[in-house]
This record gives C-alpha cells, sequence and structure tokens, in this order.
C-alpha cells in the first residue's frame, strides 16, 4: 500500500504533519503526571508530607494549600529600611512567576487556596474546577481581569483581590451573592458596578488605595456590612449625604468603618 501524500491547496504538507506528529510525540513522552509534578515542587523545597501529602489518595483530600512566597524576590534586602517600598517597585526586584497553577487546580477538594504574590498575570478560566473552594487568596499579583468562570465558585465566602491591576470589577461579580468577604485594595478602580448592592451577605468590604472617587448610590442597600474600608489619607472618597447617614447607621450596628474625610 503506497504512502498517500496529503496535500492542502494544492501544496504538499506531508513534512509540515509529519513535524506536529513528532513535536506532540516527544511532548507526550515527556510530559509528567501533574500529581509528580507537585511532589517534586515540594521536595524540591523540602516541604513536609503535612503540607503535601505523597500519596495520590491523600494528596486528592487536600482542603487547604498555601503557595508559599518561595524564590519570589531575588533582590531585595530585608534588612534595608526601604525594604517595605520596594516589594511594591517592579524595578528593584526580579519575580518568579507561578508555575503550577495547572496542577494545583486539579485539586479538587480544595476548601483554602493562597497564591498571593507569586506575579500571576492570568487567573485561569479553569479555576471553576475548584467547586470546593470557600476561600480564594489571589493578593499581591498582577491580575488585570478576572474569568466569568469565577462564578462557578458557589461556596466561595472569600476573595481577596488586592493589591492587583483591576481596573474594574466585572458585573458577574456581583452574581456571587454567597460572598461574605470582598477585598480589592490597591487596584487602579476607577468604579463599582451599580449591581454591587446584589452581595446581600456581603459583611467585609475594603477598596482603599484605589482610583475611586464616587461610590454608586446602591452601596447603600449593603445593610449586613461588619467591616467597612473606603478609604486612606492618600485617596479620597466623595460621599452623597445618603451614604454618610448609610455610614452613620452602620456604625451604630457595630461596623467598623475606616473613612477618612477632611
Amino acid at each position: 500500500m503506497k504512502n498517500k501524500i496529503i496535500k492542502k491547496e494544492g501544496n504538499d504538507i506531508s513534512v509540515e504533519k509529519t513535524k506536529a506528529i513528532s513535536s506532540l510525540t516527544s511532548k507526550l513522552l515527556n510530559k509528567k503526571e501533574w500529581i509528580e509534578v507537585l511532589w517534586e515542587w515540594a521536595d524540591a523545597y523540602d516541604l513536609s508530607e503535612e503540607y503535601l501529602p505523597r500519596t495520590k489518595d491523600e494528596l486528592l483530600k487536600l482542603e487547604n494549600l498555601e503557595i508559599l512566597d518561595m524564590a519570589i524576590l531575588t533582590k531585595t534586602d530585608s534588612s534595608n529600611p526601604n525594604f517595605a517600598e520596594e516589594i511594591f517597585n517592579k524595578n528593584n526586584q526580579v519575580k518568579k512567576p507561578f508555575v503550577l497553577i495547572d496542577e494545583v487546580f486539579k485539586l479538587t477538594n480544595l476548601k483554602h487556596l493562597d497564591i498571593h504574590h507569586k506575579d500571576m498575570k492570568i487567573l485561569p478560566s479553569n479555576i471553576a474546577r475548584l467547586e470546593n473552594l470557600t476561600t480564594l487568596e489571589l493578593s499581591m499579583n498582577s491580575i488585570r481581569t478576572i474569568p466569568e468562570s469565577i462564578t462557578k465558585l458557589k461556596h466561595l465566602t472569600k476573595l481577596d483581590l488586592s493589591f492587583n491591576s483591576l481596573k474594574e470589577v466585572p458585573e458577574f461579580i456581583c452574581q456571587m451573592t454567597q460572598l461574605k468577604e470582598l477585598t480589592m485594595d490597591a487596584n487602579p478602580l476607577k468604579k463599582l458596578p451599580d449591581s454591587l448592592s446584589n452581595l446581600s451577605n456581603l459583611k467585609h468590604l475594603s477598596i482603599c488605595c484605589t482610583c475611586i472617587t464616587v461610590l454608586p448610590d446602591t452601596i447603600v442597600e449593603l445593610k449586613q456590612l461588619t467591616y467597612l474600608n473606603l478609604d486612606v489619607e492618600c485617596d479620597k472618597i466623595v460621599l452623597t449625604q445618603e451614604q454618610k447617614n448609610w455610614i452613620e447607621k452602620l456604625e451604630e450596628n457595630g461596623c467598623e468603618v475606616v473613612y477618612f474625610e477632611e
């Protein structure tokens, strides 16, 4: 039987196809089981079995995982009096991006996941795999957008997006009515969506150090808050009289409010 030459638009592409198949075969042969990748990572940093179990059954049962701040800053010096400033100065540090995220997202029994300070620029849409999450800590990254798939995390009650690069809060975040804590400090946010009031179970809201100067009128519908951080001295949010009355009422009900007004 003669080999059939594959042609496309009159051009012989058999050579290109052979290269593609060879490349794929090479990747498959070199690809490690995702669990092995996690274990190698844990062994490289001398992480105990208590932190990351070395049996598949126990690993798949894991409910809490904090990706430790290892090998992230390579130029900063903690003895430097300006160390705190340098942490947020990207010109003075070399960061190592977080490369294990696909493997971590297969730990589908996780309830608490902390991936902070990893220079992560994109939160992948497959975050939706972690449908049992109740807490998601993503602070101190470089995230610019949030995938809509995050709304599939029906048990998520705590979301920390502080110190990222978000310019807006997506409307779909306000569909996550089960949220109790939402932290978005130190993002270049310019406004909040009117639908924020849909988060009727919200008890903790923090948006200090942003570019927000006006709050949506509907924010006064958030009446369950026990902590509200609107501002720091470097910012200025102008409140309407209705919003001032709302804050006063919250304080009367025991809510801790952080807001500096001249």
